[in-house]
């Protein structure tokens, strides 16, 4: 499977090199694809909308998780998670329901001070610089 930036992603055959269909949604930037152990689901992460876990059978979305920009998704190897990180940092959510079960931090702005002259000039007195 792969996406594109309009949010489409492509089903190919690889032996074969056939397009075997095209699941179009309309969301965003495609940032992470996994399948699922049996290869029956394929979990879509979305660059600003989160992420999706659709059956490729039907085509229908059996999973949505909401949480906003997603740099990356995949399912735990037995298949019962899924990890993500989204904007806010990494997390882990259950695959039955879509429950979030951990986040393993939460990223932040640190603000920092513009530099110049007088604020490098202080740094270094407190350093004991000259």
């Amino acid at each position: 499977a792969g996406g594109d930036t309009s949010g489409d992603v492509f089903i190919w055959n690889l032996n074969t090199y056939q397009l075997i269909t095209t699941l179009s949604e309309g969301y965003d930037v495609v940032t992470g694809l996994d399948w699922t152990p049996d290869d029956s689901e394929l979990l879509i992460g979305y660059s600003m909308t989160g992420a999706v876990v659709r059956n490729i059978e039907s085509g229908a979305i059996r999973l949505e998780i909401p949480i906003g920009a997603t740099f990356g998704a995949s399912f735990s190897p037995d298949g019962d998670k899924i990890l993500m990180a989204p904007w806010t940092g990494i997390g882990m959510w259950d695959t039955a329901n879509g429950e979030n079960l951990l986040l393993f931090f939460k990223m932040g702005y640190r603000h920092r001070q513009p530099r110049n002259s007088s604020t490098i000039q202080n740094r270094n007195r407190r350093r004991g610089c000259r």
